[in-house]
This record gives structure tokens, sequence and C-alpha cells, in this order.
């Protein structure tokens, strides 16, 4: 009984509330010694509902409707999120934030909620491509809509410095089982696809890019077992600096390994590939030396002996760099 008070002040503390002798913690406390009141999920999750969800009125009738059980909070905090915004919503919104491993800021979860909420095309039942569907319509899911969307799951997602993520350890079996276990390959690839081209629209854009987003494209091209379009987005100087000036050389050498395929048929493809093995080669040799100078990459190309494959694409790199627009020029200026 005391470790459970100690817990449940410590979950308080942390919401900047404090245990009293009044009746709204005095009904906590006694609900939670017929509870699971020993586990931290289940307090920690109980009581960060109650702070948001309950007043003194309605405490004893939400205990009731939250259940005796982390199954049960965390079935009825989603179905109170279903009932403001709907099951579609909740669906998809989860279906994001899973595929997103390395989390998603909010103008990119709002770009892909338009999408997959929207991009169904009334007259021929087929799903348009995401840039055709953002060309031709101007529907959008609303910014205050998400916003509340997220609040409502609030526990089930959390922010970190602007980035949003699935919980772990929270209730990922419970969401599973309620709206994932039926799920087709074709709807999950979907959003795996989707969830690339917002983040790849963002890489093609800039000449540095963040650890999370060059992650998550491997990751994603991974989960999609595309070994042709991880071949072009790691065998790239591009990508390749930018993994070593991010600290990312362990993760770029590992998806050079196949690490991130998951069928071996794929995995062989990838591996057999010329410009895999020659940029896994490089890279054992160079990437300490690349990490701590990054602009020294374009010159070790060059003194490769000229059969090496990676010269060939350098060159042809440089061979095209006439036909760029001045942006374009300008970030391969700065590789």
């Amino acid at each position: 009984m005391k470790q459970r008070r100690q817990l449940l002040e410590q979950e308080l503390k942390r919401l900047g509330k404090q245990m009293s002798q009044g009746p709204w913690d005095n009904q906590i406390l006694e609900t939670i010694t017929q509870r699971e009141g020993g586990s931290p999920r289940f307090l920690k999750m109980l009581v960060n509902l109650l702070s948001r969800e309950a007043t003194h009125q309605t405490l004893n009738k939400d205990m009731k409707e939250f259940g005796s059980t982390v199954k049960e909070i965390v079935s009825k905090q989603l179905s109170r999120a279903e009932d403001s915004h709907g099951r579609q919503a909740v669906l998809q919104f989860l279906s994001i934030l899973r595929a997103a491993r390395y989390g998603l800021q909010l103008s990119e979860l709002s770009v892909l909620m338009s999408y997959l909420m929207f991009s169904n095309d009334q007259e021929t039942k087929k799903t348009m491509k995401i840039n055709q569907f953002f060309k031709i319509s101007d529907t959008r899911y609303s910014t205050l809509e998400l916003v509340s969307l997220i609040t409502k799951l609030e526990g089930l997602v959390h922010v970190a410095d602007g980035i949003y993520f699935i919980t772990q350890g929270y209730g990922e079996e419970i969401i599973q089982e309620m709206y994932f276990r039926t799920k087709t390959f074709d709807e999950t690839r979907r959003v795996l696809n989707s969830v690339f081209t917002v983040l790849k629209e963002t890489y093609d854009l800039f000449s540095n890019c963040e650890p999370r987003i060059l992650k998550s494209l491997v990751y994603l091209l991974g989960c999609m077992e595309d070994a042709k379009r991880l071949e072009e987005l790691v065998c790239t100087i591009k990508y390749c600096r930018a993994a070593c000036e991010t600290g990312l050389l362990g993760f770029l050498l590992d998806t050079l390994a196949g690490q991130f395929l998951n069928t071996r048929y794929q995995k062989n493809i990838f591996l057999l590939k010329p410009e895999v093995q020659a940029w896994s080669a490089f890279l054992r040799e160079y990437g300490s030396d690349i990490c701590r100078q990054p602009a020294l990459i374009n010159q070790l190309i060059v003194n490769l002996p000229g059969d090496n494959i990676l010269v060939k694409t350098y060159l042809e790199t440089i061979a095209d760099f006439s036909g760029m627009n001045n942006f374009n020029k300008r970030i391969i200026m700065f590789l």
C-alpha cells in the first residue's frame, strides 16, 4: 500500500500535482487499491487520463468507465478518440506513426493525414499518388483537428523536440489488436510508401538532413523489402556524406550489410550489387576520415583506381552538373 501511494505521488508530481486529504485524491487512492495499483504503467496511464479528463463531479463515473486493467484503459481512451474524431481518423493516424519508427513533425503528420484520409478518387474509386493528390485537391485534414486528436491520444502518443512518436511499452499490443490484426500488406505498404514519399521530398530538397530522416528512409524501404530503391538511396555521395556528418557511419555500414532487409531473396539481391559492395569497402576503409572531415569524400573517391565504380558514379554526377538548375548546382558544390 505504501509503495502504491509513493508511485501515485510520483506520477502526480510529474504532472505538477500533489497528494492531499481532499476528496479527489482520496477517491483516487481508494480506487487504486482495488486495481492494478502496483503497476507503474497502469498508474501512469490512469493519472494521465484522470488529470486531463476527470473532475470532482465525474471522478467516480470516469474511474468505472476507464476500467480496472491497462487494456481497458487503452481501449477506453481509443474509443473516446473515435467518438470525437471518427474511427478512420484514429486508424490512419496510428498507421502513420507506427510506420514512422523515428517519429514525424506535426507538418509531416498533417500532410499524411490529408492524403490518407482524402485521396480516394470518388469517380474511379482508385487511390491517387500523393504528389498527384496535392496538385489537384484542396482538401486538407484540419491542423486543429489533428492537434485535438493528438491530445486525445496523449500517453499513447508523445512528443519530444517537436517529433511525435507512439509511446513504447504503453499500449502497442492493444493498438495492434484493435486496429491492425486484419490489415492487409497492400494497406500497410501504402502507408509506408506515403511516409517515405513525404520524408524523401525533404531529403531531396536540402543538402544536409537530420539523422531522423536518414534513418527513416532506410527503415521504410527495408519494411517494404525494396532493395532497388534502398540501393539508389544509400549508394550516393549525398547520403554517405550526410550519414558520416551526423554520426551514422555504423548505421550506414549495417544498411550496406543488408541489416534492414528481412527476406533472404531481397538481401541477396542487394548485397550482390556492385555499388553496394564498392561503397561498403570504401566506407570501411575511409569512413572514419570522412566523419572527421566530410568534405574529403569527393577527393577520396577521385583518388581511387579509375576502374572503381565509385569513380564512374562521381564523374557521371559532374557530367550532369551543367544541366542542373542553380539550386541543385549549389547542392553539388556543397558536396
